[in-house]
This record gives C-alpha cells, sequence and structure tokens, in this order.
C-alpha cells in the first residue's frame, strides 16, 4: 500500500518476488517504501544473504509486515483522535474526515487480508526453499505476525463505526436540547399571548380599557410565567 497523506487513500502496488536457490528479483512498478531499509539490512548479514536466498525473501516480508505495522500503528492513534472529536464536534468536516479514515481503515485491511495465503504458501512443505530447519522458522515468524497484524486491524474497523456512533449519538443530543428549548420557550409564551390576545380584542362595550385591567392583564402575564417556568422545574425538564 502506498499511502496519500491529504487524501488518506491507498494506491495498492503489486510486489512479484521470483526466488531460486542463489537469487531473488524482486518486479514492481513503484519505489518500495522500505527499499532502502531492506538493502541495509541486507549489507548487515552478507553472509547470511548470501548463505540461501531465503533469508533475502525473509527480509524482504519482514519489512512489508513493519511497514503494515507502522501504518496500523498510526491508525490507532488517529481512531483515538477521531473518537475525542466526536464528543465536541458535530460539523461536516469531522463527518468527512471519518468517512476518509473509515475508507482507508477498510482499503488497508482488504490489501492485507490478501497477504495470507501468501504467506501460508511459504510453509508448505512442497515450497522447496524454505523447507529447512534453519530458515522455517523465520517465516512462522511471519505468520504469527501477520495473523496479529489482522487481528489488529479488524477492531480498527470496529472501532470506527463506534466513532461514527458516538458522532451520530452527540448530534442526536444536540438536537434533542434546541428542541427542548424551543419547546420551553414555546411553552412559556404561549399563556402570555393568549392573555394579550383577549385583552386586545377591539369589541364594543368590554370594560377592559381602563388602568385596573391593564395591571390585571401585566399580573396575569407574570403569573402564568412564572407558574410554567416553576412547572418545568419542579419536572427538573430544566
Amino acid at each position: 500500500p502506498h499511502l496519500e497523506q491529504e487524501s488518506r487513500r491507498v494506491r495498492a502496488g503489486q510486489l512479484d518476488l521470483f526466488v531460486g536457490r542463489n537469487c531473488l528479483l524482486s518486479a514492481h512498478k513503484q519505489p518500495l517504501p522500505f527499499a532502502s531499509t531492506v538493502l541495509a539490512r541486507a549489507r548487515q548479514n552478507p553472509t547470511l544473504v548470501q548463505l540461501d536466498s531465503a533469508f533475502m525473501l525473509y527480509i524482504i516480508l519482514d519489512e512489508l509486515l513493519d511497514y503494515y505495522e507502522e501504518l496500523s500503528e498510526a491508525i490507532e492513534n488517529d481512531i483515538e483522535e477521531m473518537e475525542q472529536r466526536a464528543l465536541s464536534d458535530t460539523s461536516d468536516d469531522f463527518l468527512n474526515d471519518l468517512l476518509q479514515l473509515k475508507r482507508y481503515v477498510f482499503a488497508l485491511s482488504r490489501l492485507a487480508v490478501q497477504h495470507r495465503p501468501v504467506f501460508a504458501a511459504f510453509l508448505r512443505p512442497d515450497f522447496a526453499f524454505i523447507s529447512g530447519d534453519e530458515v522455517e522458522p523465520y517465516f512462522q515468524e511471519l505468520q504469527e505476525r501477520l495473523d496479529r497484524l489482522l487481528d489488529l486491524l479488524l477492531p480498527a474497523k470496529e472501532n470506527i463505526n463506534g466513532a461514527f456512533e458516538i458522532y451520530t449519538s452527540h448530534v442526536a443530543h444536540r438536537t434533542n436540547g434546541v428542541m427542548k428549548l424551543l419547546t420551553i420557550v414555546s411553552t412559556v409564551v404561549l399563556p402570555g399571548t393568549l392573555i394579550l390576545g383577549f385583552f386586545g380584542t377591539s369589541f364594543e362595550g368590554l370594560p377592559l380599557y381602563d388602568t385596573g385591567d391593564f395591571i390585571l392583564m401585566v399580573a396575569l402575564i407574570v403569573l402564568s410565567t412564572v407558574g410554567v417556568l416553576w412547572m418545568f422545574r419542579r419536572q427538573r425538564w430544566m
């Protein structure tokens, strides 16, 4: 996998390895991100590499798994950051970042799973190049590391869905808070609106146009508003 940092997209590159008893040829269109490390390790152990090409094959596959493990560790940090943002950020930018991370995790997981039958094939008896007792434990270790890597990527996919659930719950909670506030305001204003409508009728002959009636209207509005607020307070709705 070749990661594009800004867009969090993965460009998959195919790596073909031709192995002989004393030679190893790699074919790939894109440069390997860990090529320099492979060459450095080969120079540190020249006698071991010259002894059998299987050791060189092991170094390449070992660095490949190291590269995957570095990406998976970065994913864990990104998921923790997303979970923290989900508790406070309800913007469209956060949702876009979360969806990009989700696509990236799923793509990386699919690429890693494709290595399982390849690594398992190295341990078959008919693969003569690594059937010796000196080399086989190395490839057994690679198989175990790949299994652990896949075990880490599977919870990562679930944690991404968990972060999305936190986001949706936060949005729903915020929406409920807004609806609650609007409901309280509407309920508080409603009695006063009814009283004002009653006292504001323009029918002739109604004795509602002197100072005492005005004071009564204001008192009724204040009492009804206070009564509604007291009821909400008593029911612990606010």
